[in-house]
C-alpha cells in the first residue's frame, strides 16, 4: 500500500503538527513537508510534491484492483461488490 502525505510547513488551517501526529500513529506513511508551503494545493512546492507522490504510488502494483466481471471494458474497481448503489 502506498501512502504519502504532503504537508505545507506554513499551513495555518491544518498545522504540520497534525500531520506529524498522524505519521507517529502510522509510521508506514511517508510524510513530505514543504517548509514554505501553505494550505493550497495550488502552491508550487506542494504541487511538485503531490505530483511526485502520485507518480511514485501509481508505479506500484495494485493487487486490490480487479476488473468487474460484468464490465467488458475491464475497468478497475476497489472493494465492495461491484454492484450499483440502488
Amino acid at each position: 500500500m502506498c501512502c504519502i502525505a504532503v504537508q505545507g510547513g506554513a499551513d495555518c488551517v491544518c498545522p504540520p503538527q497534525t500531520a506529524w501526529a498522524l505519521h507517529r500513529a502510522w509510521p508506514e506513511m511517508e510524510l513530505r513537508v514543504v517548509p514554505a508551503g501553505g494550505h493550497s494545493h495550488y502552491d508550487a512546492g506542494l504541487q511538485t510534491e503531490l505530483l511526485h507522490a502520485a507518480k511514485i504510488c501509481s508505479a506500484l502494483p495494485r493487487p486490490w484492483h480487479r476488473p468487474k466481471e460484468d464490465d467488458p471494458s475491464g475497468a478497475a474497481w476497489i472493494g465492495g461488490t461491484g454492484k450499483s448503489c440502488s
